[in-house]
């Protein structure tokens, strides 16, 4: 077993622990296969690079090319001679 299948069936585990999962909680988790869990991990990160980190870097990008075309623009005072 990968590690990812170790920390699925050990969140399972924990859950179980609680006493309030009763024989539905079960049934529900054994009808996901297994290999829809072991995706869950790296669906979470992408899901958080697509919502975050990828429109911050945009606009970081946009931040530097703006303040690149600002600083090679000519100063307003030579255009109104």
């Amino acid at each position: 077993a990968n590690s990812i299948e170790i920390a699925v069936e050990t969140v399972r585990d924990y859950l179980l622990s609680f006493g309030w999962i009763n024989a539905s909680f079960l049934f529900l988790w054994n009808l996901i296969p297994e290999s829809v869990l072991n995706t869950v991990p790296i669906t979470l990160c992408s899901i958080l690079l697509a919502a975050v980190v990828v429109p911050w870097i945009i606009f970081k990008i946009d931040d530097t090319f703006q303040w690149i075309a600002d600083r090679l623009s000519p100063d307003d005072d030579k255009k109104e001679n």
